[in-house]
């Protein structure tokens, strides 16, 4: 008796790699959107004391200083509104479905705005993502449950 040995790997790896890239990225994602709520929360508070460094005091200093504080609002504004879309993305990706939207997720993933905090992690994850998603068999997967 021979083995035959395979190049292919078995059906349920590609499932697998899929379900522990939605984890983390359904992690990282939700610690992003908390890390985002926190962060809008002090920086209004900062800014309605009146809170500023002594060093802004000084002529030249304080519109750095503003336009930093309003530009880091609107960055964690963008999480506020996307982090949701990538957690949702991760949901059906354990549940997969929505095959479109779970590449969105993905390619969303990689962007550093989504997850500001977390960009070191979610960016490979997202490329990850993305590649256990092209493959021919998860294509299959996706039309599988959608057929169930």
């Amino acid at each position: 008796m021979t083995e035959q040995l395979s190049d292919s790997p078995p059906p349920s790896s590609g499932k697998t790699q899929l379900m522990i890239g939605a984890i983390i990225l359904l992690i990282f994602a939700a610690i992003a959107w908390l890390y985002s709520v926190a962060d809008v929360i002090f920086r209004f508070y900062t800014l309605s004391r009146g809170q500023i460094p002594p060093k802004v005091a000084e002529p030249g200093y304080a519109a750095g200083f503003y336009g930093a504080m309003y530009g880091l609002i609107g960055m964690d504004i963008l999480t506020l509104l996307l982090a949701p879309v990538l957690i949702f993305a991760a949901v059906q990706m354990l549940r997969t479905r929505k095959y479109g939207f779970c590449r969105t997720g993905a390619i969303l993933a990689m962007l550093p705005v989504t997850t500001n905090c977390c960009c070191i992690i979610t960016l490979p994850i997202g490329i990850w993502l993305l590649v256990v998603l092209n493959r021919p068999d998860m294509k299959v997967l996706f039309d599988e449950a959608v057929s169930r």
